[in-house]
């Protein structure tokens, strides 16, 4: 029976590739492997890992084994695709096309701080799939892992260098640092919009390593300098892209990590508006 099953998970897994003409890493199709063989499991990595190409065949290949497609009611009955934000569940959904909600949602949050899911009511879905999860904190992980059954398989997605939780915690990174759930770490990069160095820069920003030949594409100029210039710095940027035609509005974009300090967003907002703003 055992081998059976591991046959059409391989048929399975095969097919999904033929049809979507891609070959799996070895990397992505351990992540797919642990996700249906353990209680619980974890994917993580960057932007363009192919995580959602795996819960797509994560998704895929257990309707597959229970004798469903994911595309029938029943699939519903028995997998749940969260995210903790309703713009990254709706894009769950446009690219899974299965439905998938925000955990509150999922919980049957009634904005009396009350749940329709719990500890005594559990989710009746066997296969729950937590996306963007380094976004989730602890109060809310507490309520969805109280709903779900302990029979129930949970696979936890997300990159721990992406958006933290706005409230307590870092749940992703706690999790994966208890070193109890099995965890696949996915670092090769195979999204990337044709002839763009963004996602390969950002590879090479958080792990403190710099390629020059990041360097050698059209999209990607890189002005190095400390705190201080670094006002002086944008301001130059924003005056020769304004120059080239680009427009302050549309255009041009100032990101920021932080709202505190010389480079925080609450300074470069000033210092924009006074600078630009015309009286």
């Amino acid at each position: 029976k055992i081998k059976k099953k591991e046959a059409l998970f391989d048929t399975l897994l095969t097919d999904f590739q033929k049809i979507n003409e891609i070959t799996f890493a070895p990397e992505q199709k351990q992540a797919i492997i642990d996700a249906l063989s353990n209680r619980v499991s974890i994917i993580t990595g960057g932007p363009g890992t192919g995580k959602t190409t795996i819960i797509q065949a994560i998704l895929q290949i257990y309707c597959g084994l229970h004798g469903f497609s994911p595309y029938d009611d029943e699939a519903k009955n028995h997998v749940l695709l969260c995210a903790p934000t309703g713009k990254a569940s709706k894009r769950m959904t446009e690219q899974t096309l299965f439905p998938a909600s925000t955990i509150h949602r999922a919980l049957g949050y009634n904005f009396e701080n009350e749940f329709a899911y719990h500890e005594q009511n559990n989710l009746f879905q066997k296969l729950i799939v937590i996306d963007e999860a380094s976004m989730i904190d602890t109060i809310l992980a507490s309520h969805l892992f109280d709903a779900i059954s302990v029979n129930a398989q949970i696979v936890i997605v997300g990159d721990v260098f992406q958006l933290p939780s706005i409230g307590p915690g870092a749940l992703l990174k706690d999790l994966i640092d208890s070193k109890v759930i099995p965890t696949t770490y996915l670092k090769t990069i195979f999204r990337q919009d044709e002839g763009s160095s963004i996602v390969a820069f950002s590879e090479m920003i958080k792990n403190g390593k710099i390629d020059d030949t990041v360097f050698n594409n059209n999209d990607l100029i890189y002005l190095p300098c400390d705190l201080y210039s670094a006002p002086e710095v944008l301001k130059d940027a924003i005056n020769k892209m304004t120059y080239y035609g680009y427009n302050m509005l549309e255009d041009i974009q100032v990101l920021a990590p932080m709202y505190k300090g010389n480079m925080g967003i609450d300074y470069l907002n000033r210092l924009i508006s006074d600078t630009y703003n015309q009286s």
